[in-house]
Formats: structure tokens, sequence, C-alpha cells
């Protein structure tokens, strides 16, 4: 990572060197264990899943929601993988815990929270569409490196607010994105997301993603994941900045993942469709 300013530095101690550090919690980290296990069955997940109540109790809910029109149809862990299918349960699953998680974040506004998740979901949402035509990704690997790759601004976030809140509001003031700000203020989220996931033991391609979802150009390893969850997460944001869809390095990933520009243009142009979704899937996890 280069040399670490005496700010860097002062942060990365408080996030990662103080006696009790960030903790992933024990249903999180139970369920991302999962994720490097490829011979996972419905019936391991199911099992998995009803050993925590208040998860179970949530995924029927969300399976019974408006969202997925089955309202109230669906009344078991196994009816509900094999109605919604096993990488959606999944899917839910890992967005519950994650809420869970980071819920508790008592200095974030509601209006906060939500912003944050939202894009996280989807972000998740547009690397899932994108993924379909790249078979070198599994459609739900994707999904989770878009839910994920924020990470590092939830812990700013969750637990040195200050910091946040300062950058937040300098990134208005300039006039800049909040990723250009904290390059600025001598951290970003992407440094917190890979010393973060480093000691979580996320495995390698998440910490990539983490660490390199802006330039993916520098990441040393996992660039095709780094490469599509940083198209994802522009996409996420390209109402509000239209010319990164156009901007030459956005062209030169969008050449590496072979995306041409029929489809680029139906992405772009499907934004609202995804958009809409996502606010469908946070009403029914709240």
């Amino acid at each position: 990572m280069g040399h670490l300013s005496a700010h860097q530095a002062d942060i990365r101690h408080r996030v990662l060197e103080v006696d009790d550090p960030p903790p992933l919690g024990e249903g999180l980290e139970r369920f991302l264990q999962t994720l490097n296990d490829d011979q996972l069955t419905a019936e391991q997940l199911e099992s998995a899943i009803g050993h925590d109540q208040g998860l179970a109790a949530r995924i029927l809910k969300m399976a019974n929601s408006a969202f997925y029109g089955y309202r109230g149809s669906i009344r078991t862990l196994s009816s509900a993988i094999v109605t919604l299918g096993f990488p959606e349960v999944k899917s839910l699953c890992l967005c519950a815990l994650l809420v869970d998680r980071f819920d508790k974040a008592q200095h974030l506004s509601r209006e906060e929270k939500d912003t944050l998740w939202k894009h996280a979901f989807l972000t998740g949402t547009v690397a899932w569409a994108l993924v379909k035509k790249r078979p070198w990704i599994q459609e739900s690997e994707a999904y989770f490196l878009g839910v994920l790759h924020d990470v590092g601004r939830l812990v700013l976030a969750a637990h040195f607010y200050d910091d946040f809140q300062a950058i937040s509001v300098q990134s208005h003031l300039d006039g800049l994105s909040l990723w250009e700000t904290e390059q600025r203020y001598g951290i970003t989220h992407t440094d917190i997301g890979q010393w973060v996931g480093t000691h979580w033991g996320f495995p390698e391609e998440y910490v990539r993603v983490l660490g390199h979802h802006h330039r993916p150009d520098r990441a040393p390893s996992c660039r095709p994941e780094c490469q599509l969850v940083f198209v994802a997460d522009g996409l996420a944001h390209v109402k509000s900045a239209p010319q990164w869809a156009w901007e030459p390095f956005t062209l030169s990933v969008r050449r590496d993942l072979y995306i041409g520009e029929e489809e680029w243009a139906a992405a772009v142009d499907g934004m609202d469709a995804l958009v809409e979704q996502v606010e469908g899937l946070w009403n029914a996890l709240r």
C-alpha cells in the first residue's frame, strides 16, 4: 500500500490495531464461510438458516413479501428455496445478515443507512445482471461481490462516524465524489475495506474487490472481478454522474469485459428498472 501519511496511519491503527477491532458477527462469519463451498446443497443451506430462528423468520417474511408476489404461500424454508431458487435465498441471507451487522450504527441517520444499503444492493444486482453473459464469474459470486464492495464505507460510517461525516461534507462542498474526497482526506473506504476484509478472513477475490473496485487496473490478482464491480458500481451511480459511462477508462474496462455498445446502452437505459427492483427488495428487508 506504499507509504502511509500520519493521518492514514492513525486511522489504520484505530481500525485494525485496537484491542477490539470491528467484529464481523458470528452469523455473518458463519454464512460467509459457505462462499468457498461449491458443494453446498439446498438441504445444507436450509439447515444452516434453520439454526438461526431470527434469520429464518426474515427469509420467510421476504419470500412472502409483495416484492416476490407469493403473499403467504411460502411457509417453510425448503419451499422458499425451491420457489425462489438456491442462489436467491443465499443472496437474501447475505442481505439480512449484513443489515443486522451494521444497523446498530447509532450515529447514522435512517436516510444515511438507506443510501448506503440501497447502493450496495443495486451494485450487486447490476453485477448479477452483467455476469449472465460472462461465464468466467458465477452469478451468485458476482452478486455477493457487488453487495460487499463498500464494506469499508460501512465500517467507516459505523465505527468512525466523525471521519465519515467530514468526508461527506467536504465532498458536497468540493463537488467531488466521495472516493475522490477520501483520497484528499487521507484515507479511503477501499483501504479500510481491504484491511478489514483481510482481518475478517474474506476469500482473496473479495479482498481484492474491496480494495480495488475503483481502480481495477491496480489489482494484483482477481482483476476481472474487480473490473466487473467497477462497472456495476459506476452504473449504480450513472444517473448522478452520466459522464462516467463514456470516459476512456470506463471504455477500456468495458472492452476487457467484452461489453459491446449495444449491451452497454441497454445497461445504462435499464438502470431505472433495477433501481425500482432494489427499492422493492429494501422494503421487503425492512
